[in-house]
């Protein structure tokens, strides 16, 4: 009989060695109708030679409550993972400052436009409230 499992160790991230890379994967698993239990690697981005961890789409795509729940080690180097995906605050463009509301004519007119049409919590609803999606998707619209 094997031990039991901890809770907190699907969220816990290892280093998964695969084709010459150093992948941050968790090892989650699921339990079939027989009760045995398959495990799959899930790769939130890839470690480098001196334990950085440089974020992928899972972990920038990942509700915040999703990445709060992942257990990092404590000696890897998180600074390019709060630098890239950190909660940002409203406004674009994005300058080295903290962001600013800077939208100017037909920015602010197409800001307003998403907001009254409910276009904004439309996408919020389909994203699970994931700001900096539907901030990168509005973004995209409006200057495609």
């Amino acid at each position: 009989m094997s031990r039991p499992t901890k809770e907190e160790s699907i969220y816990r991230v290892s280093i998964h060695k695969n084709g010459g890379y150093m992948y941050a994967a968790t090892h989650p698993y699921t339990v079939d109708e027989n009760g045995n239990r398959k495990y799959v690697y899930c790769h939130w981005g890839v470690v480098d030679e001196n334990k950085k961890f440089i974020p992928g789409k899972r972990y920038i795509f990942a509700s915040l409550e999703e990445r709060e729940r992942l257990i990092f080690p404590d000696d890897w180097d998180m600074s390019e993972a709060k630098r890239l995906s950190g909660a940002k605050q409203p406004g674009r463009p994005a300058y080295t400052d903290a962001d600013k509301n800077r939208f100017y004519g037909d920015i602010w007119l197409l800001e307003q436009v998403a907001d009254k049409t409910g276009l904004r919590s439309d996408l919020k609803q389909v994203f699970e409230n994931n700001e900096e999606v539907v901030n990168s998707i509005l973004t995209l619209a409006y200057f495609s």
